[in-house]
């Protein structure tokens, strides 16, 4: 073995120095060290294509920012079989379903859709998936220092109303308690009531409502947090939850065909209403995946998606349902192991999803559409968490974890 660094130490007259140099020369054009050389080249590039970025995200061969790149199944470790079977499964048991799409390593390795569209071109109400993307709103918002931290008190971006209601316990309450679904607020989400005073804002009708219980202490899924979030945003940056995302989210992703319904007073509902396409989410599911980086710039911190997809609160233990995972619920998007892979999930009513499986590199969406003969109950977040499509079919077709 040659220590460079006593050649390197020898004057460039050396003859020492000047047959070693030699010898290398020589042996560099041998075709033995060529081949060598050609290997190493080759284990550097792979290694630059999978080297993680200071900010803990994986560099990707391309971002499909302008366009979505495919790539068979088999490419990315995958067996196309299972995906086939999973298609069929939805054609067979799941009618309200109409795209079915899986990413991974950064490439559409499966888009099928269903109930008449044939294309990725048709946009599609989230319902309370939209709460998933309002949360990623209020990350980058805070990133910014627009928002203190997610123990600022609403009584800051509402005074107004809390200088007319003195002494409420309302203004006690914090952002991570909207976030968390933990504000308190009566509010039945089946069935909630009508909001309907044109005088008033919503913003101020909900926190009109009386309390249940003291903010920070009980889970209650509520719109009404979600909505109160999106009004926060709204202080926050000057700006509707849409013209802050069209400017730090869903330009930058590239997504530009969207639509999100608003109240009387401009803000935008902070539990549905958003219309994105299949791909859409998968561009958002795939930022969440590579830790908020994207193209050359964090577009999210790393920290918050950490704290976004952290199990806050649990509301199903293992051992209360036989043969079913926990179900616990991170700051606007639901967790819950995908087999032995722990996943968290944005979710919404008549069955939208964006999947995240950190582990294999994967991001699965689902979009669907309410069905008239599909009872509402049967179609509620809380009843769409346990999706069998994915232990049966996803995960088992996934024939390289590590790709």
């Amino acid at each position: 073995m040659i220590d460079t660094e006593s050649v390197n130490g020898i004057d460039a007259e050396h003859p020492v120095k000047k047959l070693l140099t030699k010898g290398m020369v020589a042996w560099i054009l041998t075709p033995t060290a060529i081949g060598i050389l050609l290997l190493a080249a080759i284990a550097l590039i792979s290694r630059e294509r999978t080297i993680r970025h200071p900010q803990g995200a994986i560099a990707r061969e391309y971002w499909p920012t302008e366009v979505w790149k495919k790539a068979p199944p088999s490419e990315k470790g995958m067996d196309a079989f299972y995906l086939e079977q999973a298609s069929k499964e939805i054609k067979a048991q799941h009618p309200a379903f109409v795209s079915f799409l899986v990413v991974r390593d950064g490439y559409l390795v499966w888009e099928r859709y269903f109930g008449g569209r044939t294309n990725f071109t048709s946009n599609n109400n989230l319902h309370s998936a939209s709460k998933s993307v309002l949360s990623t709103l209020v990350g980058i918002a805070l990133d910014d220092g627009l928002i203190d931290d997610v123990q600022q008190p609403i009584s800051d971006f509402f005074p107004e109303y809390f200088e007319a209601h003195p002494g409420s316990e309302k203004a006690f309450m914090t952002v991570q308690d909207l976030l968390t679904m933990r504000s308190g607020i009566e509010w039945l989400e089946e069935a909630p009531i009508t909001l309907i005073d044109p005088r008033k804002s919503l913003t101020h009708q909900i926190l009109d409502l009386p309390s249940s219980y003291p903010p920070g202490e009980t889970f209650n899924y509520s719109s009404a947090d979600s909505h109160l979030l999106s009004a926060i945003l709204t202080k926050a940056t000057g700006e509707s939850a849409l013209e802050f995302a069209d400017e730090r989210l869903f330009g930058p992703l590239g997504i530009r065909n969207r639509n999100w319904r608003q109240d009387r007073q401009g803000v935008n509902y902070g539990g549905t209403g958003l219309y994105l396409k299949s791909r859409d989410l998968a561009a958002i599911g795939l930022l969440y995946l590579n830790q908020g980086y994207w193209e050359g710039e964090q577009i999210l911190s790393q920290d918050w998606i950490a704290e976004a997809t952290y199990p806050h609160v649990t509301l199903r233990d293992t051992g209360e349902t036989a043969g079913l995972p926990a179900v616990e619920y991170g700051y606007q998007w639901w967790v819950r192991k995908q087999g032995t892979y722990e996943s968290y999930m944005a979710l919404g009513y008549a069955g939208q999803y964006i999947i995240v499986i950190p582990e294999l590199d994967l991001v699965v969406v689902i979009t669907s559409i309410e069905q008239p003969w599909i009872s509402p109950d049967e179609m509620s977040d809380t009843n769409l968490i346990d999706l069998e499509l994915l232990e049966q079919y996803v995960i088992p077709s996934v024939i390289d974890p590590a790709n």
